[in-house]
């Protein structure tokens, strides 16, 4: 049950996100009104951060003890990029808008999965 509300949220929060930027400058969605592409790119981004994820956490560990954790957010945008790029209707013009979504996208998935966890 948690793992639909979280997704429920976070579709929320990538919704608000695109509504935001979707100008054609800065994400490229092709009906943003129809939110089946977002919901594709949230889905292809959720299996990413489920599978690859943690292979590259776990090959770039060396490189994230040295910057103390802040190669995380290169890793996320890593996941972020690819997720682009995979799903056709959704596209980031600029890589920094991909990288500030990134960012959102991490913070408020941590933010949930600390309201979500289960109480013991």
């Amino acid at each position: 049950m948690n793992f639909i509300i979280k997704f429920l949220i976070l579709a929320a929060v990538l919704s608000g996100f695109v509504l935001f930027y979707n100008n054609g400058e800065y994400i490229r969605v092709t009906n943003p009104n129809d939110f089946k592409s977002i919901i594709i790119f949230l889905a292809a981004l959720v299996v990413l951060n489920t599978f690859v994820k943690p292979i590259l956490k776990l090959l770039t560990f060396p490189l994230n003890c040295l910057t103390f954790g802040l190669f995380s957010f290169v890793v996320n945008f890593i996941i972020t990029y690819f997720a682009d790029k995979l799903v056709d209707s959704f596209e980031f013009t600029d890589w920094t808008y991909t990288f500030i979504f990134s960012i959102l996208f991490a913070l408020t998935s941590s933010i949930i999965d600390y309201f979500l966890k289960d109480k013991d």
